[in-house]
């Protein structure tokens, strides 16, 4: 089941993962083939993850996704969901190593 999982059809949300141990595992599921898109706060800091997370994605660009979001806020999460995890199929993973104060759905 966990190798269905781990694959290159899942997407792997990850929030605050721009930096730490978000983008640690970002880094980890990118290289192991799955898409990955990743929330964060500090656009810059986005950005630069996301040039460093296209460079070991099998996929490259067309693998990694960015979303500007405190997902502590459920206007955040909606919209950015529905922008940009659109286009990835529904099955995936979602990775919060930090823990917002109130926590929005990602549904």
């Amino acid at each position: 089941m966990l190798q269905a999982i781990l694959s290159p059809d899942t997407v792997a949300v990850i929030t605050g993962g721009a930096s730490g141990i978000g983008l640690a595992a970002a880094n980890r599921f990118a290289r192991m083939g799955l898409r990955v898109c990743i929330a964060d706060l500090d656009g810059n800091r986005l950005a630069r993850a996301a040039e460093t997370l296209s460079a070991v994605a099998q996929g490259g660009t067309e693998s990694i996704m960015v979303m500007a979001a405190d997902v502590s806020r459920a206007e955040d999460v909606q919209h950015g969901s529905v922008k940009n995890l659109g286009r990835y199929a529904a099955s995936g993973i979602a990775w919060r190593p930090k823990r917002p104060s109130s926590t929005a759905a990602l549904t």
